[in-house]
């Protein structure tokens, strides 16, 4: 059994029922179970091979949070030898980028240009943020698997 973890941006949240939802979806092959847990998602897989494997998600942004890191951690490893893994930094530059004035939400701060002056910054980023996670990650720890 195969562990795909991803780790949520700060003020990110999934429900457990949507993925819950997703995986008996059917969509992704030999997945068998998505957890929410600590600020990540688990997902479990039955086993991996050299087939590329795609998962997409959407996180809700819950909370509004401004300089966040611009790298999120995506990491594979096997259940039962979990220290046999593979860890990949996913850029998330768009939340990176973002200032305290481009998620606050208040007309009423006199400094704000993003308010005070209108729309005015390409950066503006949707309360939703779409993950769609190409998972070169797992490609390779399969790969990796095969050598020994």
């Amino acid at each position: 059994m195969a562990v795909l973890e991803v780790n949520l941006p700060s003020g990110y949240y999934i429900q457990q029922q949507t993925l819950d939802a997703y995986v008996h979806s059917g969509v992704v092959r030999n997945l068998r179970e998505a957890r929410y847990a600590e600020k990540k998602i688990e997902m479990y897989f039955d086993y991996l091979d050299t087939s590329p494997i795609c998962v997409n998600f959407t996180a809700q942004r819950w909370y509004p949070i401004a300089n966040m890191t611009r790298f999120i951690s995506i990491r594979v490893y096997d259940y039962y030898a979990p220290e046999r893994f593979n860890e990949t930094l996913f850029e998330v530059y768009n939340l990176f980028a973002l200032s305290i004035c481009h998620v606050c939400g208040s007309y009423q701060c006199p400094y704000c240009p993003v308010f005070s002056g209108g729309m005015t910054s390409a950066l503006h980023m949707p309360p939703t943020m779409t993950f769609s996670t190409v998972l070169v990650v797992i490609f390779r720890w399969a790969l990796y698997r095969q050598g020994d």
